[in-house]
């Protein structure tokens, strides 16, 4: 969730019990399509709304007021807040709020009027001036006082400075004017009169002011490439009971940008000029029926790897669509993403990534499907075949996947946003007479058992447009098959802190320098399982960064510590996943 805030703690006189608080803020609604432009005045500290308010709080009443400014188009209000009226009244909070669909390419600001009003005492309470008075105000902490023998016995209206998020005011006593002693103010100050009657009746009087200024605040809103994606990447599992064997093993993704954006105004705010998936395979047991095109070993995991491989699988070289055409007649060229944003040669019409985003760029949805089938897992038809080496997987072998979104940079690079979701599949069939890992074909009827499963769904991006001052831009790059190894030490427990302390060591098995820093993430960590070093999250799994290197050479290692917090000494299991660059 974004929050952009501008708040300001106003302290009451020393001697009082209270402080008032106001604000503005833009935060996103539900619905993830507007956003929520709020204002507050309140004796409730934001940072601490559990506090409960002091009881003198009771004696006032606040008022906020705000309205929203595009930077194109008619200011926004709303029926809470209408235009021309100081806002909403409460005690002990005051809170105005206007929703709003933002627009691509507009800013928003976001206006704040901030008031404070005295709660009526009850009648005959005595105000400083016996009988010439109507009613009085209660003010026990002080906030304002009189002075009955000034020209203008109200204190002056303290000038309170408009504010951004970086700004906080701490107003003094003195900026409230007056003494500051507490007492109770009259509505009415009558400064001559007489008695008709025994009814006192006033000549000449001084009023109260209705409300007091107290401050105003300011934020802007510009759309930022977390606002547009987070939570933006929805996924189903398939049915519990699927129709058919084909539709138990299938998984489908949908990423729609948040605030009605197209694809291709979401990638104009986020920097990028359009949006793809990448898909690790996280687990792949033996034996393996998947081949990379011109690798003649089997792809296995751990390692991950991406999916497709470079060059694609074997498989691939004879797949085919549902007209019996070639998908790949030449091979899968869509390394490093999972859909080619490229025409793979020989292929005619869209592109994979174009056949994903049903109205185009200019829509707002990007599609995802994948439907795995490997005969070679446990029960599979070809357990025992040379297809499967003549064995079989375990009765514990699944394939496991990680699918997340991804934008492609202007030099055509992928950056992993972390936003997207794990998932496994006992699929042990065949689509089109294959083992299949990239996948948009049907299984083939009756070939199998299994079903494919989504564990989680990550909804939250580390990632940030424009960059936060302070915030390099580095480039994001998985280092997947035998470019890194990982190995971890022996887990020691620590009976003063209760951890279970160790070490990862990630080395450079590749024949090139490898450039940092480097992140390691764990995936697939157990959920009662805790990282307590960690240095953040990624893809909702926790990551370290491996401190002081900032390169490897071929052979290279490089250590990080780790320690966990493991309350029930389960055996920890966990895939990591090597990453060069920032999260960021």
């Amino acid at each position: 969730m974004l929050l952009i805030s501008a708040a300001f703690l106003l302290a009451l006189p020393e001697t009082a019990s209270a402080q008032i608080w106001v604000s503005s803020e833009f935060t996103v609604a539900p619905d993830g399509n507007q956003e929520i432009a709020t204002c507050s005045t309140s004796v409730v500290n934001p940072n601490n709304p559990a506090q409960p308010p002091p009881t003198a709080a009771a004696d006032y009443r606040f008022l906020a007021y705000c309205k929203v400014t595009p930077s194109v188009g008619a200011v926004i209000h709303s029926a809470q807040c209408p235009a021309g009226t100081p806002g909403a009244s409460g005690n002990p909070t005051a809170q105005c709020s206007v929703t709003f669909e933002p627009q691509p390419n507009v800013t928003y600001t976001i206006n704040s009027n901030h008031y404070l009003t005295f709660a009526v005492a009850s009648l005959g309470t005595v105000c400083g001036q016996p009988l010439f008075y109507e009613f009085c105000f209660s003010d026990p902490l002080g906030y304002y006082s009189m002075n009955p023998s000034a020209p203008d016995p109200w204190p002056a209206v303290p000038v309170y400075p408009s504010a951004n998020a970086s700004n906080t005011v701490d107003e003094t006593c003195g900026a409230g004017g007056g003494t500051c002693t507490p007492q109770n103010i009259p509505y009415q100050y009558c400064l001559s009169g007489f008695l008709g009657f025994g009814v006192p009746i006033c000549t000449d009087s001084i009023y109260a002011r209705q409300f007091w200024p107290l401050a105003q605040t300011s934020a802007i809103w510009t759309p930022k490439c977390a606002d547009v994606i987070q939570g933006s990447v929805t996924a189903v599992n398939p049915p519990i009971a699927p129709t058919s064997y084909d539709e138990g093993c299938r998984i489908n993704a949908t990423f729609t940008p948040n605030f009605g954006f197209t694809i291709a105004q979401a990638a104009q705010v986020c920097g990028f000029t359009n949006f793809d998936w990448q898909q690790y395979i996280t687990a792949l047991p033996a034996p393996s029926p998947f081949i990379a095109v011109g690798g003649g070993v089997p792809l296995q995991a751990p390692r991950a790897f991406l999916d497709p491989p470079p060059g694609g699988y074997t498989y691939e070289l004879t797949a085919k669509d549902s007209n019996g055409n070639l998908l790949y007649p030449t091979g899968d060229n869509a390394f490093p993403f999972y859909y080619n944003p490229n025409l793979n040669p020989g292929q005619l019409g869209q592109t994979e990534l174009e056949s994903q985003e049903p109205q185009g760029a200019n829509g707002a949805a990007l599609l995802f499907v994948d439907e795995p089938q490997d005969p070679c897992l446990f029960g599979g038809i070809g357990v025992g075949t040379p297809y499967c080496s003549g064995s079989g997987a375990g009765i514990l072998g699944i394939l496991q996947f990680q699918t997340d979104l991804v934008g492609v940079n202007p030099d055509g690079t992928p950056y992993d946003l972390g936003v997207g979701l794990s998932w496994n599949s006992t699929c042990d069939g065949t689509s089109g007479g294959a083992a299949v890992t990239k996948n948009s074909q049907p299984a083939d009827p009756g070939s199998g058992t299994g079903r494919s499963t989504i564990t989680s769904v990550n909804e939250t991006t580390n990632y940030q447009y424009p960059k936060a001052p302070g915030v390099p831009a580095l480039a994001l790059t998985f280092l997947g098959g035998n470019q890194i190894a990982v190995t971890g030490s022996g887990l020691a427990y620590s009976r003063v802190s209760k951890l279970f302390v160790g070490t990862l060591t990630i080395t450079n098995d590749s024949e090139n320098t490898i450039t940092g820093p480097f992140q390691i993430v764990l995936d697939s960590l157990q959920s009662n399982v805790t990282l307590t070093n960690e240095t953040g999250t990624f893809g909702g799994w926790p990551y370290l960064t491996v401190p002081n290197v900032t390169s490897l050479e071929p052979g290279q290692p490089a250590t990080v510590n780790v320690r966990f917090s493991n309350p029930t000494n389960e055996i920890l299991n966990f895939i990591p996943m090597v990453y060069s660059g920032s999260f960021n």
